[in-house]
Formats: C-alpha cells, sequence, structure tokens
C-alpha cells in the first residue's frame, strides 16, 4: 500500500503484502495493445527485447518536471487524479448529499489560499500546551495515547489488522515508527547523496521549530536527529519487515507493563479508550527496548522537543510560504527526485483522498465503473488460476505434501475485484475555512473506526488503498487476491482487445503477484490464511538454488552508471516477475496462442511479449535511481523485463533467439519456478 505523504500518516502494514506495479500507458493511443510507433526495430529482440519494444518511446520521453519517473502508475494516476478533481469540483459546487457536502467541504478549506498560520496555531495550541507541561518522562505514556486516539501516531504506530496466527480476527500490533525520513536507512548510510539527505533534514527540523517559537532551534534539532538516529539503529530493515513473522509477538498487556515500564502502557491504552485490551502483539522488540531505554536516558527537554516537531511535521504541507517550501525541498527534490512541487488543487485532492477516501471512491465507481469489463475480466483471472493450478500439479520442486497444501490454497484463494462498502459513515462536521481543524477532526474519527476493529474480522471491513489508483494485493492473511477497479483500464486490460495483449499486460501482473501467495513468504500461510509453514527441506532446498542463480543474475546487471542492481534487495520481486510471465504465459497457450497474426504480420506469441514488454517501461531519472538502489525492492524497468525473459524458452522460440546469445542465458543456467 502506498503511503500518503500528504500527513504523514502511519504507514502500510508489514502485515498486508501491498504491491503497488509500474504499468504502462500508452501515450499515442490509449486503447491500443501496444503501440508500434514506440518501439526500435533496429534493436533486435534477442539482444535488448526492452528497447527493441520501447526504445523510440524511451528516446522521446523525458520525465516530466515534478515527477520522479513516468510510466503507466504516473500515467494512470494522472488520468484518475484529474477524474476525482471533476467529482470534487462537482460536489463543492453543488452537493446532492451529505458526502457530496462533506467532500466538497474539505475540499473547499484545503484549497483555498492563503491558509492561516493563525488557525494552525489554534488548532495545535492544546497539544503544544501538553508537550511543554512535560515534566517527567513518565508523562509521555498518557500523551501518546491520547495523540494516538486522535490519529497522529507519535514515537510509534499501535495498528489494527488481522492477526496472522488467527485470521479470523483482528488486533492490535505495537509496530516500530517515529522517524521523520521516510525509513531507518536515510539515517545509517554514509555514501554522500544519504548524508545531504540527512543535513537537509536537521535545517528543516530546525525551521520548523523556529517557527513555532522554539528560543534554542538549533540546539533541539540537533536532540531530534540524535533521538530518531537511535530509534534507527533499533529499527527493523526494509527486507526484515517483509517478513511478516518478524512482526508478531502476541504479549499481554501485563508483561508489556514489565518488559517497557517507562513507556506506561496502561496509561496510554487508557487514553484510548483500550481499558480492556488485554492482547498486542509485540514483535519489533529491538525498537521498543530501545525506546522504553530512552525514556529513562533521555532529559525530558529532548522528548518536549522531538513531540512538538513531528506534531507541527504532519501539518507542514499544508502551510504556506518557506516552511511547505522546505518539506517540499526535502521530501519532494532530494529524497523522491521530483523537480517541482505540487498545485494546491493536487495537495486538497491528496487531503480528500487520505482523510474522506471511502467517500471519494464511491463517487468515483459510481462515475467511472464499467460493469461489462468485469465479466471480461474475470474470465481472463480464471484462465490464470487455472494456469496456475497446472503448473503446481505438475513442477517437480514440489513434494506430494506440499503439492497438496498448495492446491487447496489455490483452491481456496479469493481473487476480489474491489467495490466501495454501501451506505455512508457518520462523518464529523467540518468547516470550509479551517483545514487544520477539519484535519484533525477526521484523522480522529478514522482512528476511532480503527480501534473499533478490534476483534472479530466480519464486524467490519477493511481498510484498503484508494480505488481510483491502480493497484493490485495479495494478503496472505485473507488468502485473497484484490485488484482495485482502477487497474482494468486501456491498454493493461481492454475487453475489445485480444488475449494475447491482455495476458501479456495484466497477465503477468496478476500472475506476479499470484506466484506471492507460494513463495517463501506465502508458504507460511495456509488455505485460510493462518500461519501454518508448508514447505519442507525439499522445497527450502529447490528455493536456496534458485535464490542463489537469480541473486548472481541481476548483480550482473548496470542499474546506473557503475553500480550494479541489488541482486539480493530485489531478489524475491525479481522471482515473482519471471514466475508471473510464466503463469500468464500458461493461460495465453489456453486462450490465446491461436489467434491470427495482426495487421502487420505479428503472431499472437509475439503480441503477448510485446505487450509485456510495454506494459513494464518506465523512464526513471538517474538521481531517483541512485538514491532508492539501497531500499528498492524491485530492479530498474530494463531489467524487470529483460531478465525474466533472459530465462523464458517461449520467448526464444518466439523471435527466434539462441540460448547464450544476446540477452538469453545459456539453456543450463535458465531459471524455471512454475515451468
Amino acid at each position: 500500500m502506498r503511503t500518503l505523504d500528504t500527513f504523514q500518516l502511519p504507514p502500510a502494514t508489514v502485515l498486508t503484502r501491498i504491491l503497488l506495479f509500474t504499468l504502462l500507458f500508452a501515450l499515442a493511443d490509449p486503447c491500443a495493445a501496444f503501440d508500434p510507433e514506440l518501439m526500435q526495430p533496429t534493436t533486435a529482440a534477442c539482444d535488448d527485447f526492452y528497447s527493441h519494444a520501447n526504445g523510440r518511446w524511451t528516446a522521446q520521453t523525458p520525465v516530466p518536471p515534478g515527477l520522479r519517473s513516468l510510466g503507466a502508475a504516473e500515467l494512470l494516476a494522472e488520468r484518475s487524479r484529474n477524474d476525482r478533481r471533476t467529482l470534487l469540483e462537482a460536489a463543492a459546487a453543488a452537493p446532492r448529499d451529505d458526502i457530496d457536502a462533506a467532500l466538497g467541504t474539505l475540499w473547499t478549506s484545503v484549497l483555498h489560499e492563503p491558509v492561516s498560520e493563525g488557525s494552525l496555531q489554534a488548532a495545535v495550541a492544546p497539544w503544544l500546551k501538553r508537550i511543554d507541561s512535560i515534566a517527567k518522562p513518565r508523562d509521555i505514556g498518557g500523551l501518546l495515547g491520547s495523540a494516538h486516539a486522535a490519529g497522529i501516531p507519535l514515537l510509534f504506530r499501535l495498528q489494527v489488522d488481522v492477526d496472522s496466527g488467527q485470521s479470523d480476527r483482528r488486533i492490535a500490533y505495537a509496530l516500530q515508527g517515529g522517524l521523520g525520513l521516510p525509513e531507518r536507512d536515510y539515517y545509517l548510510r554514509h555514501e554522500s547523496g544519504t548524508v545531504a539527505v540527512r543535513e537537509a533534514y536537521l535545517r528543516y527540523v530546525q525551521a520548523v521549530l523556529a517557527k513555532s517559537g522554539d528560543s534554542q532551534p538549533e540546539v533541539n534539532a540537533a536532540r531530534v536527529m540524535e533521538l530518531e538516529t537511535r530509534l534507527a539503529r533499533a529499527s527493523q530493515s526494509l527486507q526484515q519487515l517483509r517478513d511478516p513473522a518478524n512482526s508478531r509477538r502476541l504479549s499481554r498487556v501485563r508483561e508489556l507493563e514489565k518488559l517497557y515500564p517507562n513507556m506506561e502502557w496502561r496509561s496510554y491504552l487508557r487514553a484510548q479508550d483500550l481499558r480492556k485490551l488485554d492482547i498486542v502483539s509485540l514483535g519489533h522488540i529491538a525498537f521498543f527496548t530501545e525506546v522504553n531505554a530512552l525514556l529513562a536516558q533521555l532529559p525530558v527537554e529532548h522528548w518536549r522537543a522531538y513531540l512538538r516537531f513531528h506534531l507541527l511535521h504532519v501539518f507542514t504541507p499544508l502551510r504556506d510560504g518557506e516552511l511547505r517550501q522546505a518539506h517540499f525541498d526535502l521530501f519532494g527534490r532530494a529524497v523522491a527526485g521530483q523537480a517541482s512541487p505540487p498545485a494546491r488543487w493536487e495537495q486538497a485532492l491528496d487531503t480528500a483522498q487520505a482523510l474522506l477516501g471511502p467517500e471519494l471512491d464511491q463517487r468515483y465507481v459510481q462515475a467511472r465503473l464499467d460493469v461489462d469489463r468485469l465479466a471480461s475480466a474475470q474470465r481472463l483471472v480464471d484462465a490464470l488460476r487455472a494456469a496456475l493450478r497446472r503448473r503446481v500439479e505438475v513442477v517437480e520442486w514440489l513434494d506430494q505434501p506440499a503439492r497438496t497444501a498448495a492446491l487447496a490454497k489455490l483452491d481456496a484463494l479469493r481473487i476480489t475485484i474491489v467495490l466501495p462498502e454501501p451506505g455512508e459513515r457518520p462523518l464529523p462536521r467540518l468547516r470550509s475555512d479551517d483545514p487544520f481543524a477539519n484535519v484533525l477532526a477526521l484523522l480522529a474519527f478514522e482512528r476511532g473506526l480503527e480501534l473499533k476493529r478490534i476483534g472479530p474480522v466480519k464486524a467490519l471491513p477493511d481498510p484498503l488503498p484508494p480505488l481510483a489508483s491502480p493497484w493490485i494485493m495479495y494478503r496472505p492473511e485473507r488468502n485473497q487476491l484484490a485488484l482495485s477497479p482502477a487497474l482494468l483500464q486501456p491498454p493493461l486490460f481492454d475487453p475489445a482487445t485480444d488475449d494475447a495483449a491482455n495476458l501479456g499486460a495484466l497477465g503477468s501482473l496478476i500472475g506476479h503477484e499470484l506466484s506471492h501467495a507460494f513463495d517463501r513468504t506465502g508458504a507460511r500461510y495456509d488455505a485460510q490464511g493462518q500461519v501454518a509453514p508448508w514447505w519442507g527441506d525439499a522445497e527450502e532446498a529447490a528455493y536456496v538454488a534458485r535464490a542463489s542463480a537469480m541473486t548472481a543474475q541481476y548483480a550482473a546487471y548496470p542499474a546506473v552508471g557503475p553500480v550494479s542492481v541489488n541482486g539480493r534487495l530485489t531478489l524475491q520481486e525479481n522471482l515473482a516477475d519471471l514466475a508471473g510471465l510464466e503463469i500468464a504465459f500458461e493461460a495465453f497457450v489456453t486462450l490465446g496462442l491461436t489467434a491470427p497474426p495482426d495487421a502487420e504480420g505479428r503472431s499472437a506469441s509475439q503480441r503477448f511479449f510485446l505487450a509485456f514488454a510495454q506494459a513494464g517501461r518506465r523512464a526513471v531519472r538517474d538521481e531517483v535511481l541512485h538514491l532508492t538502489l539501497a531500499s528498492e525492492l524491485h530492479a530498474p524497468p530494463r531489467w524487470r523485463i529483460n531478465g525474466p525473459l533472459a530465462n523464458f524458452p517461449a520467448f526464444a522460440a518466439t523471435f527466434s533467439c539462441e540460448s547464450g546469445k544476446g540477452l538469453l542465458r545459456a539453456e543450463q543456467e535458465q531459471l524455471a519456478i512454475w515451468r
């Protein structure tokens, strides 16, 4: 799930696999399965298929100012943003009901310029007063509880999610947090770019504190940085967070009081009306051990500075003037590689989506969903499921017990195109002239709903990413593959297009995500979503062998300049890219192999692979690649296409490629997962 930066809301759960994939949007003809005008035929398909399929587009497509990259994720998002902007403008101009009224009021309040600095001070004054009144570390637990009850996740997160060990209930997970920079490695790495980001962050913290009236902003900014660096050292890495087992460790509250006495757990929970809560999952032990130690070791002045900054940091994107620009210079330009800040209307849209997402999703689906395409998409999904089943039944690396478990899991797996929940929520009253008060009211409202989800799963629906954005995710604790309606758009999917193109584009994407149900992480969960590992020694040995070879393959690919792809960091997604291609091609053999050539004489199998390659094209700024190589879990776009194809005999046969030459690996070196 993509984190919404607007309010520094809690990051998406590490227990739910939500992967936003790079998609294609054909610029010249958004209804084409693939666009021959974007190809570079002079580049041999067998030497560099990514450039063969996309070379002209790559040469002619600079990344626009304000974007860190350009691909379908950005272009489909732009289409979605324009659609939602139209809906919000209509709601503000002529509200039809309470939902329109809420959407229009929030939109208007954030869109209004200038936003009064005085209204921010009035909104946060009670919080600042309480922070300033901290006299001893034990006061902090109750303050954190009150802040979390208000939807402001200071220091750490208490997040409600499905219990990965008992999938019919939701529990509270205490999770690491507390960092102003996106993740822990920004504090720990020493290359020049990361050091520059840290230095810019320190200046930003100082500016926020100075604007709040802090008499010692330099001193207190250094205190904030020191505290966050210690938290970062105790935090799990991105790779560790991928394993849901690292976030689950059930403890009784009385045990937490003994292990972490300085955190005042009873006061913290009481402030959120969770007096009766007895069980909390706390798997990030090193982090909370460090928090407990810091509460005892650091003077309260350090904590006041830290809490004051993070409270104000939540609202900085909505402010005007120098601080808003400083926020963009750091998080937009230096961290994300964006060239220019978002327009005010984009800020208003992000705010509406973050805080009134279900309401905006309702309006979007009502206005945009083509019901007929649901049946067409279901036909493709059924073909992919059947294709994977055929491969599970015969693949050699599964022994019989694991094969039986895998088939049971596949048969039980639900594939869902998510639609909005019916009905209306009892929203708080909003003001068209006070965005900060609106934000606080809606954050508290959302938090109240989240806490009510503790208990049986059937009681309330799960929160999901925006349905107007293209996303797909596998949720292991649900054994469910979920897709947003916005994913079912040309050229990724078009009922009027032949099966070859649809399976090459959307089919490989769904196949990628399906494979996560049966990879090393997915194998920890059974058909009911319970933690019940079903791989044995044979499956683990087969995985280790493939993983070693796949890591070496990608580590040999150049990423940017002299720097190579991080084969170890990208391993799981590289395996899934290959698996997704295999599953989609197996479905294609059933549905589309006999389709006639197109007008240019391209065979059905050629259209499949061209759609696959064009669906993955993406232009990325070099500076963004440099910044993200140490944390990005996916390989650069070229290798997400050429890498899987290098192992794929059907591709070689389709384009008459010789193994061991060009991009093709030697036959004895080719890897397979479901072939």
